[in-house]
């Protein structure tokens, strides 16, 4: 598909600046770091790890496709050729360019595999766009999830196959059945008990937005979140929300597995304690 066919269709991104925006309000690239093909790389792996075929996964593809195209593969090889030069000389460096030469290549490949899979999934959007109606476009944004502020969300996972929720059953009606049970386990020292809004999961299970971070902390306690799952009289598990985080250019000396290290990790980037539950390689260290 030519580009002019591109940009002109009803997407986001339009462009390479729109596409870069695209990608770091959805996280899928770090934020702030010039563009690069190792960037693009990592961008690439992020997005390959989301789940399903969605619009946000065709709108960043087609991001990184636009963000390919301005980069141009042969000033790219030349580039890190000669930064590698300036720093390293003689035989050394011919041999870090002949190591960084297939990884040029596999973007390269990359990339035109990339296009060409961008294609294959808007003609299947389309196609799916097509076939649904209106009324199933409003039930589906209705039941959407807010991902506005995820420390304000509870996610309540149906035990044994059950099922949190009748057939047919609305968020709406679901919600005021929910802030009954609130209400009846809302102690002294609890902040106001309100439900911002619900979200019905496949599964059978809940995501419950509550009206501020300290409900949510509160309901998470042990106590609170015990007397809360009796309350709803199906069994059901509270989970925590849990984010795959991938972070390049780790020296392999660094000890990730120590719970100490973690904690100074989590304060250095202004994160909760104990935010970060585990950290491992992704391939043993030898490797």
């Amino acid at each position: 598909m030519l580009r002019a066919n591109v940009e002109v269709e009803n997407y986001t991104v339009k462009d390479a600046e729109s596409g870069l925006k695209y990608l770091e309000s959805k996280l899928l690239c770090i934020v702030g770091e010039p563009i690069n093909s190792e960037h693009l790389m990592t961008t690439l792996f992020n997005i390959s790890q989301l789940k399903n075929i969605s619009r946000p996964a065709i709108e960043a593809i087609r991001a990184i496709t636009y963000l390919i195209g301005e980069q141009e593969a042969s000033k790219v090889a030349i580039t890190i050729s000669e930064q590698v030069k300036e720093i390293i000389s003689g035989e050394v460096t011919s041999q870090v360019v002949i190591a960084i030469s297939p990884h040029m290549a596999n973007l390269l490949q990359m990339a035109e595999q990339m296009e060409t899979n961008t294609k294959e999934l808007e003609k299947l959007i389309d196609k799916t766009n097509e076939q649904a109606t209106s009324s199933q476009s409003c039930t589906q944004n209705a039941n959407s999830p807010s991902y506005s502020d995820a420390e304000r969300q509870i996610l309540l996972e149906a035990i044994e196959g059950n099922s949190l929720y009748k057939p047919g059953k609305t968020a709406a009606s679901i919600a005021k059945e929910v802030q009954k049970i609130l209400t009846t386990i809302k102690q002294d020292d609890c902040p106001d008990l309100n439900i911002k809004a619900i979200t019905k999961l496949k599964s059978g299970g809940l995501i419950l937005e509550l009206n501020s971070m300290s409900l949510a902390k509160w309901l998470r306690k042990e106590g609170n979140c015990k007397h809360f799952l009796n309350a709803l009289e199906t069994p059901v598990e509270m989970k925590y929300h849990t984010y795959t985080v991938i972070v390049p250019f780790i020296p392999i000396s660094t000890p990730i597995e120590d719970t100490n290290w973690r904690r100074a990790l989590e304060m250095e980037n202004n994160l909760t304690e104990n935010s970060v539950i585990l950290t491992k390689w992704i391939k043993p260290k030898h490797k």
